[in-house]
Parts: C-alpha cells; structure tokens; sequence
C-alpha cells in the first residue's frame, strides 16, 4: 500500500488501519514495514499514517520485547527523526508537535539510554503533548528527568495543559487527564527510582490534594492525589 503511491481517501485509511492491525500482532515481523510507515510522507495526508505508525510500534512493544525491537538499527533513528521534526510554512503547530508527541510516547515504551536521553531533550519541547509524553516516558523508566514537567503537570494553574481547549467542559477533562497521568507517572517514577529526590513533586501533590478545581473533576482528582501522597509517605 505505501509503494502504491495512492493518495485517495480510501488508500490512506487503509495504510492507517493496517499499521494499527500491525501492532496489535505478538510478534515483531511487521516492525520493517512500521518503520517505513513512520517515515514516509510524500504529501501531508501521509502524516496521520506516520502517528499511527508510530502509535503501532508501541503497541508493538508492549506485545513483544521492546529490546528485540530496538535490534532493528533502523528503528530509534526513525524515532528519533520524528522527534525532532518542526512546524514549517503554513502548517499547524499541532502538525508537527502530535507526531512529536507520539514519538515521545513510543521512545518511552521502548526504553534504553538512547531513548530517554532523547526524551530528555523532548521534556523541553515548545508543545505539551510532546513535553508531556516525555515526562510520562521517563517516568516509565525510573528517571528523575520527569521531574519538572511532571510539576507542570500537576499544576491546577498550568494554562498550557489546556491549550487548544475553548469549551469549559474540554478544558476540565483535559485537565484532569493531565493530572490523573501525572499522579500515576509520580507513582510510578517512586516506585522504580527509590532512592530519588522527589520533594518538589511530592509538594505539587500535597498541594494539589486540596486545590480548587473545577466541580465536574475535583474528587476525581483530589481522591486520586491524596492516595499517591499517602503512598509516597510510606517510601
């Protein structure tokens, strides 16, 4: 379907479906074709195939072994070149920073020196999706790195967690999505990483136990914080 050239309607969505059937397999021979999936874009409509793409290889991961898949040498610099992609011409910001985002979310998956030292340099990102799916990855592995961004994220006044957001019902669930990740990835990094400093992030905790939140997430929230906290205080 790639080699086709085809840019109908109909061909896209066929490469789209078949890169996400591809990750659902237990077994990594399909990595080649996802690889190459994730690195095509011979016109703008290809760029939803390269998320998935790059979304499959994670699921991938998770169905297999992510260092059998990290063998493939042609793997980590393709991420790595989604990763690093920017916004040009009349493009969307979103364009660029989602396949970001998703090649965050995957390096995490993975794991490896590799990996997460590019996440680090991600964490930074100017979009937070991408930023965000940075912090969660390195979390994921145990690294301290996570720290900071996962602050922001913990944060109730962050504005840029709900950016692109306009409707109120949008902004609260947004919000919340960020933050219940959030808790869980500082669970997650105490967990793995005992012996690390995590004052700073067990502060936004407290603190975000008891924050004013919006009515529709707040004892979601609240209810989530205050068992990680209560986890964290037995370290």
């Amino acid at each position: 379907q790639i080699n086709s050239e085809e840019m109908s309607e109909h061909a896209v969505k066929l490469r789209i479906f078949l890169c996400r059937t591809l990750g659902e397999f237990y077994i990594n021979e399909g990595l080649p074709v996802l690889i190459t999936a994730a690195t095509t874009e011979r016109d703008p409509k290809e760029v939803v195939v390269r998320r998935t793409a790059l979304e499959a290889i994670a699921v991938l991961a998770d169905n297999t072994d992510p260092d059998l898949l990290l063998e493939n040498p042609k793997l980590l610099p393709a991420l790595q070149k989604a990763a690093r992609e920017r916004t040009s011409g009349s493009e969307k910001e979103d364009v660029r920073g989602e396949l970001r985002a998703r090649a965050a979310f995957t390096l995490g998956v993975l794991g490896g020196q590799k990996a997460l030292d590019e996440l680090e340099l991600l964490s930074e990102d100017g979009y937070p999706n991408a930023r965000y799916n940075a912090a969660i990855g390195l979390a994921r592995n145990g690294d301290v790195r996570a720290g900071p961004v996962l602050v922001e994220m913990l944060d109730p006044d962050e504005t840029d967690v709900v950016a692109g957001e306009e409707e109120e019902t949008a902004i609260a669930w947004k919000r919340a999505l960020v933050m219940i990740n959030a808790l869980e990835s500082v669970e997650r990094l105490a967990a793995l990483n005992t012996d690390a400093d995590l004052t700073k992030v067990e502060d936004s905790v407290a603190l975000l136990e008891k924050a004013e939140l919006d009515p529709l997430i707040e004892r979601r929230v609240h209810t989530e914080a205050c068992e990680v906290r209560a986890r964290l205080s037995q370290r």
